[in-house]
């Protein structure tokens, strides 16, 4: 399956990971760009997707991302993205968002078709509903052993997509967006 144009609109949205064009600390203290992309340290602000440029549109050197991650990863958690706005000079594209965010979600895909041996064959909703909670959670928090009950519920011969619809409730998200997880596999159940 490739990543449906409305999933990757979906999750740019505010009450998803929201559209960052520079780097901010995210709900768990952890330096973060465009639509939910974790930076995990400064040497990663190297990577080839990240292409940052300061406000004049010039190409930024690896130092200067390094310096403006260690900046970022110095601030207090617990705001805002736009309060972390102040503490920058250099910003992403949106077409190098999109490519990040497409990056991202193709290699949550690819996390949930090991996880899930039959995830290329649920209903599309049931699809869309795994992938926001793999992408957002990474393929650490997302297992059998946190997520027992979802995961019995959807690899079962016959998945229950009622109870995975129950279960897929996260902590720390946007009531908004539990509620449209949600409905995505209430959607798969009545399928």
């Amino acid at each position: 399956m490739s990543i449906p144009p409305s999933v990757l609109e979906r999750t740019k949205s505010p009450d998803f990971e929201n559209n960052i064009f520079w780097m901010y600390l995210d709900t768990g203290g952890n330096v973060t760009v465009g639509a939910g992309h974790l930076i995990p340290n400064a040497a990663a602000t190297g990577a080839a997707l990240l292409n940052f440029v300061d406000q004049g549109g010039n190409v930024a050197s690896t130092a200067n991302k390094q310096q403006e991650w260690n900046t970022i990863h110095d601030q207090d958690a617990g705001h805002t993205a736009a309060y972390y706005q102040q503490f920058t000079t250099l910003h992403l594209e949106q077409v190098d968002i999109d490519v990040i965010l497409l990056a991202d979600m193709e290699r949550a895909q690819g996390y949930l078709r090991t996880a899930f041996p039959d995830y290329d064959n649920f209903p599309q909703p049931a699809r869309e509903g795994m992938l926001d909670m793999m992408f957002n959670m990474g393929p650490g928090k997302f297992t059998a052993a946190h997520w027992p009950n979802f995961f019995a519920a959807v690899n079962s011969a016959t998945p229950d997509w009622n109870k995975a619809a129950n279960q897929s409730h996260r902590s720390g998200i946007s009531s908004t967006r539990n509620s449209i997880v949600r409905q995505l596999f209430l959607d798969a159940a009545g399928m």
